[in-house]
C-alpha cells in the first residue's frame, strides 16, 4: 500500500470520527440500537453450563400411606396423595436438562416405572405418570423400608450414568424391626447420592385397609398386624415359643409388643438413621418451597450443557438505548437539567 493511499484512509477515518461525534445524541443511541437488533435477528447463543438434577423418585404405596395426616384445599389427604401434589409443583420448578424417573416400593423392592427422563421435554408425560400411582401399585402387605431402600440404591447404581435417587416414605416397617437387627447395607456409602423424605406427622393415626382395588374396608386392628418382630416372635412349633439365640447359644433380647403397630406416624429418626448409614440427605415432606430447596441442593447438582439465548439480551439493550434516545429529560443539557431540579 502506497504512502499516498494510506494517508488519504487515515484522513477518510478522521472525518468519519468527526462527523459521527457531531451526530446528536439521539442519532447514535438510535444506530446503536439497531445495530444490537440486527444482531439479534441471527439468533445468537452462547455455550455453557447450569446445574442439573437427576433422582429415580421412589414412592412408598403401602398402605400406611394412605394415612390422612395432611391437608389439601381443607380437606384431609393422604400421604400418598399429598406427596403426589408436591411432586407436580416441584416437577415444574426443576431446570430443564435434569432428569426424573418414577418407581414404587412395597414389601421390600423397589420396582422402576420409568427410567429418568429429562423433566422440560417429558413434563406432561411425566405428569400423566405420577397421577397414576397409587396404593393399587402394592404388591404385598409388608413394608420393609430398610431393605427397600437399599434396593433402591442398587437399582439406581445398576442405571448408570449420574443419578441419585429420592426416597419418599414414612419409615412404617412392617411388621416392625428390632433394633438388634435392622438391616445392614452392603453397598458403598455415597456411591449413589440423594435424599430419604419422611412423609407423614408426629401423631399415631389408624392404618386404612384396603381391598386390592382400592376399596376401603376399614381400619387395620392390633390382631390383626403383627405387634413384636419375626426374631422376637420366636418359632410356632411349641406352646410357648423358642426364641433365637447368638452363636453363643444365649438366648437373644426380644423385642417387647408395641400393641401400636396397627397405628402409624412418621418414623423421622429412625429414617434419619438410615440416610446416615447410607451417605444420604434427609428431608421431612412439609410443602412445595422446602422440597424444592432440598431437591436443587448445590451438592447433589450435575454440571449440564446449555445454550443460553442471547437475543433476548441484545433485544432488551437496544429497547433501553431507544427509550434512553426518546427521553426528553435525558437530551437536555446537564446545566438546564441541574437548574429544573435546583429548588425555587
Amino acid at each position: 500500500m502506497s504512502t499516498r493511499l494510506r494517508e488519504r484512509i487515515r484522513t477518510g477515518g478522521v472525518l468519519l470520527r468527526r462527523r459521527l461525534a457531531a451526530l446528536p445524541l439521539r442519532a447514535k443511541l438510535t444506530a446503536a440500537a439497531m445495530l444490537l437488533l440486527v444482531a439479534a435477528l441471527f439468533g445468537p447463543q452462547w455455550n455453557t453450563t447450569r446445574p442439573a438434577f437427576d433422582y429415580v423418585v421412589t414412592l412408598d404405596v403401602s398402605q400406611s400411606m394412605n394415612v390422612r395426616d395432611y391437608e389439601l384445599d381443607g380437606a384431609p389427604a393422604s400421604r400418598l396423595a399429598y406427596t403426589k401434589h408436591v411432586l407436580r409443583q416441584t416437577l415444574a420448578e426443576l431446570p430443564c436438562g435434569s432428569r426424573i424417573g418414577w418407581a414404587v416400593f412395597a414389601e421390600y423392592r423397589v420396582l422402576l416405572l420409568v427410567a429418568p427422563a429429562e423433566v422440560c421435554d417429558n413434563y406432561n408425560d411425566l405428569l400423566a405418570t405420577l397421577d397414576r400411582i397409587d396404593g393399587r401399585m402394592s404388591w404385598a402387605g409388608a413394608s420393609e423400608v430398610a431393605k427397600g431402600l437399599y434396593w433402591g440404591l442398587r437399582t439406581v447404581k445398576e442405571l448408570g450414568g449420574n443419578h441419585g435417587i429420592a426416597f419418599f416414605t414414612d419409615g412404617h416397617e412392617a411388621p416392625p424391626v428390632s433394633p438388634l437387627h435392622i438391616p445392614v447395607y452392603d453397598g458403598k456409602p455415597g456411591e449413589v447420592r440423594g435424599i430419604v423424605v419422611g412423609v407423614g406427622g408426629d401423631t399415631l393415626m389408624p392404618i386404612p385397609k384396603t381391598d386390592p382395588e382400592g376399596h376401603p374396608l376399614g381400619f387395620w386392628g392390633p390382631d390383626e398386624v403383627m405387634q413384636t418382630d419375626g426374631y422376637s416372635a420366636g418359632r410356632t412349633g411349641s406352646t410357648t415359643g423358642e426364641g433365637l439365640v447368638d452363636e453363643s447359644g444365649k438366648e437373644e433380647k426380644r423385642m417387647q409388643p408395641t400393641m401400636t403397630e396397627h397405628l402409624s406416624s412418621l418414623k423421622g429418626a429412625y429414617l434419619q438413621a438410615l440416610a446416615r448409614d447410607t451417605a444420604l440427605s434427609y428431608h421431612r415432606l412439609a410443602g412445595q418451597p422446602e422440597l424444592l430447596r432440598a431437591l436443587t441442593a448445590p451438592h447433589l447438582a450435575r454440571p449440564a450443557p446449555y445454550r443460553a439465548e442471547v437475543r433476548v439480551l441484545l433485544a432488551g439493550a437496544a429497547l433501553a438505548l431507544l427509550v434512553a434516545a426518546h427521553l426528553p429529560a435525558l437530551r437536555l443539557p446537564a446545566r438546564l437539567l441541574r437548574r429544573r431540579l435546583k429548588p425555587q
